[in-house]
């Protein structure tokens, strides 16, 4: 969710912003978050143009989470803005750390790749 003040203002030296099995919007129970704080809706206030998204999703995300990413895919594709998504259909919360499989190294690897393509040499 902290990636929403990235999203909606971010700063000049920022080349990509990377989200890993993110939550995206408060879950049931958290009680009051500030609205500033919800991804989907920096994306569809507008402002100035985010950097770069890249999304990496895991396949068997508990499903309150999964809303939260739909959410915001959602919201990217009504906006037009373009979210790179590196899907883990087998991925589980925390893949890589408590499941790591070819499946899941090949999503970092491509994810890590991604990023430093966007740094630039």
């Amino acid at each position: 969710m902290l990636a929403a003040d990235w999203i909606a203002a971010p700063p000049g030296w920022l080349r990509c912003l990377a989200l890993t099995y993110p939550v995206l919007a408060p879950l049931p129970g958290w009680g009051a978050v500030a609205p500033r704080l919800r991804p989907a809706g920096a994306l569809r206030a507008g402002g100035r143009t985010p950097p770069p998204l890249l999304l990496t999703r895991a396949g068997l995300e508990t499903p309150h989470i999964a809303a939260t990413v739909e959410e915001f895919v959602t919201a990217a594709e009504e906006t037009k803005i373009p979210v790179e998504i590196i899907d883990v259909p087998h991925g589980v919360h925390g893949f890589e750390i408590h499941n790591p499989t070819d499946e899941s190294r090949k999503a970092v690897t491509r994810a890590v790749r991604t990023v430093l393509a966007h740094l630039g040499p």
